[in-house]
């Protein structure tokens, strides 16, 4: 009974594993939100929250941890254009996401060899 009870045991485990192998589980990195004013930022790869406060274009380069969270988010009426590398869909279509307005934000996602865009809002009421 106690060998059937642990090999059961082992192979939810093992399954537990293989799941975990197989999915992508969103995180959030380490380093403090950076704030940018510079008109231009190559993402650094050691903040999940980018706060832009000028016109800027931001290039977002390969993530390094799958699951990596990247949020941008707009603090000026000017336009921030973020560009995304590699492209997510392959497309040339969806490689960049312009934000207009102060409270514009996007969310994007590193699936361990490119990134998805998880939200982007244009249009959004301003943030203080």
């Amino acid at each position: 009974m106690i060998r059937e009870s642990l090999r059961a045991l082992s192979m939810i485990f093992a399954t537990t594993i293989n799941m975990a192998q197989s999915h992508v589980f969103p995180l959030l990195l380490d380093g403090a939100q950076v704030n940018i004013s510079a008109s231009t930022h190559t993402w650094a790869g050691t903040s999940s929250i980018l706060r832009v406060d000028s016109t800027s274009t931001i290039t977002v380069g390969s993530g390094s941890v799958t699951g990596t969270l990247l949020n941008i988010i707009s603090r000026t009426a000017d336009d921030v254009l973020v560009r995304i590398s590699p492209d997510p869909y392959g497309s040339n279509n969806l490689d960049q996401i312009t934000l207009t307005n102060s409270g514009d934000h996007c969310t994007l996602m590193w699936t361990g060899s490119a990134w998805i865009i998880l939200s982007s809002v244009v249009g959004a009421a301003a943030i203080d």
